[in-house]
Order: C-alpha cells, then structure tokens, then sequence
C-alpha cells in the first residue's frame, strides 16, 4: 500500500504557514517594540501600510507555495513514483524556484534577507526536506513484503 499524499502534502503546507507567519508577526513585534522601527516616523508608507505589507507577504508567499507543492500528486503515478528522481523533482522543483525568486526580489528591493531566510524560506525548505525523507521510506517499507 502506498502513503497517502494528502498527508504529506499537509504537512509542507499547514505547518510550514503557521511556523512562517507567527515568525514574522514575532519579528514584526520585536522590531515595533525594541527594534528600529520603535523610532519609526512615518517616511514614505505608514507603519500601518508597512505592517500590512509584512503580514500579507508570508500568507501571498504560502498560498503560492500551496499551489506549487500541489505536484506532488503526480507520485500517485508508478512512473513517477518508482523513480526517486522524478520523485524529488515533483516535490522540489517548483518550490524551489518560488524561493528562489522570492529571495532574489527581496534583495532587489533592500529587505533585509536574513529575515526573508529565516522566517519564511527555512520552515518551507526543512519541512519539504523531512516530508520528502519520510515519503520515500515508507514507499520502501511498503514495498517490501
């Protein structure tokens, strides 16, 4: 029997999400109240348009994510599933050009990218990793008799 893939696909979207936007709202909190955005007076965007712009980018960049993981389901297929590396491109690919984009975009337009990497890339990657890791041991453990 193979693994569900819904479950899999669950878990690189739902969790990486949540971890995504409670890290950047804690980052959001911190800068508001202790960092440099404490002395923030109101130059070009308001701080309000600039928090909206802040939580809205985690929540767009997860939505897109979610559709981007959807390929997934093509190893529901034996030609795709039966071959690891087709496999790990179903699950990678698209992904990781989204992240790759996403980043190349934020250093472009001077946002700090350690932020970007560490709030919103990180989760994403160590949880498509670890999924990917597990789906292909249990499609071992159940091919064998």
């Amino acid at each position: 029997m193979r693994p569900p893939l819904l479950k899999y696909y669950r878990r690189i979207t739902l969790l990486p999400a949540g971890i995504s936007l409670l890290a950047v709202l804690f980052a959001l909190v911190y800068d508001r109240l202790w960092g440099p955005g404490s002395k923030f007076e109101g130059q070009g965007l308001t701080d309000y348009a600039e928090d909206l712009r802040v939580i809205l980018t985690p929540i767009i960049s997860s939505l897109i994510l979610a559709l981007l993981s959807a390929m997934i389901f093509f190893n529901r297929f034996p030609a795709v599933r039966n071959r690891p590396f087709l496999s790990a491109l179903t699950w990678f690919l698209l992904p990781a050009a989204w992240l790759s984009f996403f980043t190349r975009y934020f250093a472009s337009t001077g946002y700090d990218v350690l932020i970007t990497v560490l709030c919103l890339m990180l989760p994403y990657a160590v949880c498509l990793i670890r999924a990917f890791y597990r789906f292909r041991r249990a499609l071992k453990a159940a091919a064998q008799p």
